[in-house]
């Protein structure tokens, strides 16, 4: 019973402290710190919202930090994910919540990226590589009545492979084989102006709609040399995500 009325009482702590990120109030004591910024990461392929308004972020924070204050729809399947399942040694990890206005509906939605960093290069940079996991909060599923149900070539003749994952998700795989494709995005944080910026990039992209959320996994890995073992982890990566009752049979 005290582990319920924690649980619960750590919900509605949280619950107040996203509402005040999007109202702009101060939350004592709260873990979640206000960064600058107002740009929103987006899939190209599949628009959710034409306009949005107050986009708000917070400062990131590390992964395994950040798992407590998720949203509850995400919050499971974002704990059970695995380092050792991404394609490269990870050099840097950074979690992004964010909150934003529908400005249609004048809804206030959530929004989490995880940002996976392969190592810094010979010059210590980072983001020579990446894969970073975007969950939007979408109150309608983006893909029903999508016509394109099949692999095939997407707008800019990239490979597009679709297939079946679970019971009823489909997996939508955006695969770059020429020199044109959709815009990538993920964020970035510079510590000394405390302001979450967004780095635009060409990458991969896979898509789905679970639990109320759009996933959207962009990933660079290996200069995007074609790479079916990688493609094949960024499948198992998806999957990972999927909620309980949606997970294949053993």
């Amino acid at each position: 019973m005290e582990g319920k009325k924690c649980r619960l009482m750590t919900r509605l702590v949280l619950g107040f402290a996203l509402a005040c990120l999007v109202s702009g109030c101060s939350v004592p004591d709260s873990p979640l710190e206000r960064a600058d910024g107002d740009s929103l990461v987006r899939s190209e392929p599949y628009q959710l919202y034409q306009h949005v308004t107050e986009v708000k972020h917070v400062k990131p924070l590390a992964i395994e930090a950040a798992i407590p204050h998720l949203p509850e729809p995400i919050h499971d399947s974002v704990s059970r994910l695995g380092v050792p399942n991404l394609p490269f040694q990870v050099g840097k990890a950074s979690a992004y919540l964010v909150t934003f206005t529908d400005e249609t509906s004048k809804t206030p939605l959530n929004q989490v990226q995880l940002v996976y960093l392969k190592e810094k290069d010979e010059y210590g940079r980072y983001g020579e590589e990446f894969v970073a996991i975007t969950m939007t909060e979408a109150k309608a599923d983006p893909f029903a009545g999508l016509a394109v149900a099949e692999s095939g070539v997407d707008l800019f003749g990239n490979k597009l492979l679709v297939e079946k994952a679970g019971k009823d998700t489909r997996l939508f795989h955006h695969i770059l084989q020429t020199n044109g494709g959709y815009v990538s995005h993920y964020y970035d944080y510079d510590e000394a102006a405390n302001r979450v910026s967004v780095t635009t990039t060409s990458a991969n992209e896979l898509d789905f709609y679970a639990h109320g959320y759009l996933y959207q996994i962009n990933y660079v890995v290996n200069g995007n040399q074609a790479d079916e073992a990688v493609q094949r982890s960024m499948v198992e990566l998806a999957k990972q995500l999927l909620p309980k009752n949606e997970e294949e049979p053993a």
